[in-house]
């Protein structure tokens, strides 16, 4: 593998990734600030503007629900962590601890608020109880304002943005929904890239459902978690999808194939995120890509000769293996953290389906047996293709690669289970008493030993 070919396709990944960004900062931001909002609408003084008075940043979305203001109101009320819930992604909600219980019903009980009081959206109990808003504008029935702070901003510094939410009859059997976000602006160049393309499209795809729950509840529809659940399993499948056609790029396998892959997952995940099409459009759109990237060549273009004569010519001629060179250390090592990344996105999927699937339906016991099983059989699957592509392999390159893998994997458990999750340091270890039916150190054993099991350190392969 030449260095030439390496920056080549570096370049080429380099280039669709500029693209992409492009399209996010030209098309897709612009669309999601205003989203649902008329002109008028996000130009207009809402209550609680004078708050943040002049503020650079605004975003102003709304939404029409066929259903009276006093239906709407409701629903609004009770939002909180500690109430309703956000009737959002309640699963991406609890991967990050928010212990998040999403009400399909309303309780009058949650829904009386006076200013001062906090918006929960993280449990008191963790982080500090820094997890939360407070009320400084209320109007019954109209108007929720929520005191916010930027990134950044200390706890010691006065609140300098706003959360409104603003309930406004049409006629006596519509409403419009109107939520509001403003910030002071100010944040450094790396706050601001923070802002933008993480915490900004991340918080428009759990608000825009939040808003369409509201609205469903409001109108008397169904809304289903399962569904929801799905939903957010596709995106995972893309953003796995958009990973290891970045990989295979520059592994040179197929990879002008891979990068146009590389570019349609990265718009694809922009569609599914921020866009929400129903599932009857993103499954088939996310099994396309996925063909896109694993199918053989022999399934997209013309298959080679079948039989004896076809053995025969694909059967390569054996020869001695040539050392390996130092220029291939680096795509091992980038390879290897590849490799592990779609692995940890993998048992974050499991992990999620785990609790909102085999949980309620089988019961704790027999959930994590059957989430243990399909975490090793998803660790032999992903480890494959890299394992069985590695060159020279020997006893030493093999421990080296178990043990980075396995590294890792303790190091993200521990430091994004406390300081993400907010678990405690004791609730994390008792994870791995066995003794106990805690079955995560059988996914570390399989980690471990995945290499052995597809490589033999002859070079034979199994």
């Amino acid at each position: 593998m030449s260095s030439h070919g390496v920056l080549l396709r570096a370049a080429a990944l380099t280039g669709a990734l500029v693209g992409l960004v492009s399209v996010f900062f030209v098309v897709v931001r612009p669309w999601y600030v205003g989203w649902g909002a008329t002109a008028a609408e996000r130009v207009r003084t809402l209550p609680g503007d004078a708050l943040v008075p002049g503020a650079p940043e605004q975003e102003t979305r709304a939404m029409t629900v066929q259903a009276p203001a006093e239906q709407v109101w409701p629903w609004v009320a009770q939002l909180g962590q500690d109430r309703g819930g956000f009737y959002s992604y309640e699963i991406l909600e609890d991967l990050v601890g928010c212990e998040m219980e999403n009400l399909h019903h309303l309780d009058p009980t949650l829904q009386h608020w006076q200013v001062g009081d906090k918006l929960w959206m993280y449990p008191p109990h963790k982080l500090g109880g820094i997890g939360h808003a407070t009320l400084a504008l209320f109007e019954p029935g109209r108007t929720l304002v929520f005191a916010t702070r930027q990134i950044g901003t200390p706890l010691s510094a006065p609140p300098d943005g706003t959360w409104a939410f603003v309930v406004e009859p049409i006629d006596a059997s519509s409403a419009r929904l109107l939520v509001r976000g403003r910030a002071a602006g100010g944040l450094s160049l790396l706050g601001t890239a923070f802002d933008w393309t993480i915490f900004e499209p991340a918080h428009f795809a759990m608000e825009r459902k939040m808003l369409e729950s509201i609205k469903a509840h409001a109108e008397g529809q169904t809304v289903s978690d399962t569904a929801d659940t799905v939903q957010v399993l596709l995106w995972c499948l893309t953003f796995v999808a958009f990973i290891a056609s970045a990989v295979l790029v520059l592994m040179g396998r197929q990879w002008p194939r891979r990068l146009l892959t590389f570019a349609i997952a990265g718009l694809l995940f922009q569609l599914l995120t921020l866009m929400q099409p129903a599932l009857v459009v993103g499954a088939p759109c996310v099994a396309v890509l996925w063909l896109g990237v694993w199918a053989p060549r022999c399934l997209l273009a013309r298959c080679p000769p079948s039989g004896m004569d076809a053995r025969a010519q694909s059967m390569p001629r054996r020869r001695q293996r040539p050392p390996e060179p130092r220029s291939a250390r680096p795509m091992l090592i980038l390879r290897t953290l590849g490799t592990w990344l779609l692995v940890t996105i993998a048992m974050i999927v499991n992990g999620a389906f785990r609790v909102t699937i085999l949980q309620p339906w089988f019961g704790e016991r027999v959930a994590d047996v059957v989430s243990a099983g399909l975490g090793i059989g998803l660790i032999l699957l992903f480890t494959r293709p890299f394992l069985r592509r590695l060159e020279a392999p020997t006893h030493r390159k093999l421990l080296a690669i178990s043990g980075a893998w396995l590294a890792l994997t303790v190091a993200f458990e521990f430091l994004f289970g406390h300081y993400v999750m907010g678990e405690s340091w004791a609730v994390l270890l008792a994870n791995y008493n066995i003794l106990r039916g805690r079955l995560w150190p059988l996914i570390l054993v399989a980690l471990v030993l995945a290499p052995f099991c597809w490589v033999k350190p002859s070079g034979a392969r199994r």
